[in-house]
């Protein structure tokens, strides 16, 4: 295992950059879905489309985070991952909660690409459990696993979205996660 204090200025930047930009895309995705309307989860609408690129190129981002971690970190071993895992939160199984992260996404992705309207007819409650378990990961691994700049910029994307919901929870129209849930 190496430590990611170790690697050269391009690994650092690969593994930091790309994960700093899935956060930020994540949250321009999820403060964008908190606004939606109906055309915007059949991505008919501006908004729609950029809701989805957004959260496609999240997920991009995000993989490419994944990918340089394994390469440069755990020179793709899975035991590698477990065991620092481990160092980090004293819990190795806890990988698969990444894992799990990481396929939910794909899957989701695909889906709102590959089938847009069965996407924004799916219940309400497939959309709230998927966000519910991805910002409990994203909380996690950002706020109490890190520290610095990463930390705080986490803390106020997440702070901005816990206003920016309780305000539409209070308005007429709850926030959906589908079109037609609720």
């Amino acid at each position: 295992m190496i430590a990611p204090d170790d690697l050269g200025q391009f690994a650092s930047w690969t593994m930091k950059g790309s994960i700093r930009v899935s956060l930020l895309l994540y949250a321009a995705s999820l403060l964008m879905m908190l606004e939606s309307r109906t055309a915007d989860w059949v991505a008919k609408s501006q908004r729609g489309r950029w809701m989805r690129l957004s959260w496609s190129m999240g997920l991009i981002a995000f993989l490419a985070h994944v990918a340089a971690t394994f390469h440069y970190v755990h020179e793709w071993s899975h035991e590698d991952a477990v065991e620092r895992t481990r160092q980090v939160s004293g819990f190795g199984e806890g990988i698969y909660f990444s894992y799990l992260f990481t396929f939910l996404w794909m899957v989701d992705v695909v889906w709102w690409n590959f089938a847009a309207e069965s996407y924004a007819d799916r219940t309400v409650y497939i959309g709230w459990l998927l966000h519910g378990y991805m910002l409990f990961m994203v909380f996690n691994a950002t706020i109490v696993f890190e520290s610095g700049t990463l930390r705080w910029t986490a803390v106020a994307l997440l702070v901005a979205l816990a206003w920016r919901w309780s305000k539409l929870r209070r308005s007429e129209r709850p926030p959906p996660f589908v079109r037609n849930g609720v």
